[in-house]
């Protein structure tokens, strides 16, 4: 019954914005990114509440982090709604930066971090293969 009645968007594209110093690195999702250099664009047929993605993000390499700063990370949605019309969504978040992994460890969502590790691993296996040492 509820996949009968939740709110979806159709035709969406997504495209995610990072502030200076931060870029997209990889996206994991049942979603391709529409050019494969650059994974912070993507387009999907269908999204509702029940659809995620996952994105890493990496601090440039020219650049240091300043624990003084925050990161900005931009996502915006332009979609279809059932009755037609084009909507646009845009979700802004600023988040503290720091080179402590105690820090990192104590304000992160283990299951996700945990799930992040897994497609990680796959990838790795995917590309390198499986080999006994």
């Amino acid at each position: 019954e509820r996949s009968l009645f939740v709110q979806a968007g159709y035709d969406c594209q997504v495209k995610i914005r990072t502030g200076k110093g931060l870029f997209v690195d990889k996206l994991y999702g049942p979603y391709t990114p529409s050019n494969p250099s650059d994974p912070s664009q993507f387009n999907c047929p269908r999204i509702d509440a029940d659809h995620a993605f996952t994105v890493v993000f990496r601090v440039a390499p020219q650049q240091r982090v300043d624990e003084s700063k925050n990161a900005f990370i931009q996502c915006a949605i332009l979609f279809t709604s059932c009755i037609g019309q084009r909507l646009l969504r845009v979700m802004t978040l600023a988040t503290p930066m720091t080179t402590s992994l105690s820090l990192v460890f104590r304000y992160t969502d283990s299951d996700i971090l945990y799930n992040v590790m897994q497609r990680r691993a796959a990838d790795c296996v995917r590309a390198r293969g499986l080999s006994a040492r």
